[in-house]
């Protein structure tokens, strides 16, 4: 039969619509906001700045926090940062709400090496 491991199959857990101050105290591992006032900090950048810590951890995990139609609040965004959760830019497209968080998603998959072979 050689010599395969057999393969883990985990499925990525989706939250509810949640109060933000109730889903900044459940997030666990790398936490981002995915945020179009963000100029610096690109998504891409910062998974592979963070990637090599995460690979390290026995359970890599990410929380991201995806807005309303119509972006977060300047203040939700300062209430989330100020809870340590990184702002990141997807990039110059404005994405709807229900697409952001499959792309935020797919994004972090692929550069933890969880997407493809």
């Amino acid at each position: 039969m050689g010599g395969r491991l057999p393969v883990i199959r985990v499925v990525p857990q989706v939250a509810p619509a949640t109060a933000l101050e109730e889903a900044l105290r459940a997030a666990t591992g790398l936490r981002l906001l995915p945020w179009e006032g963000e100029r610096s900090q690109g998504l891409r950048a910062l998974l592979r700045q963070d990637s090599a810590a995460l690979g390290k951890a026995h359970q890599p995990s990410a929380s991201i926090f995806i807005g309303p139609e119509g972006g977060f609040t300047e203040e939700e965004v300062s209430l989330a940062q100020r809870a340590g959760v990184r702002t990141v830019s997807l990039g110059p497209r404005i994405l709807r709400s229900e697409t952001a968080g499959i792309a935020a998603a797919a994004a972090v998959l692929y550069e933890l090496g969880e997407l493809g072979a």
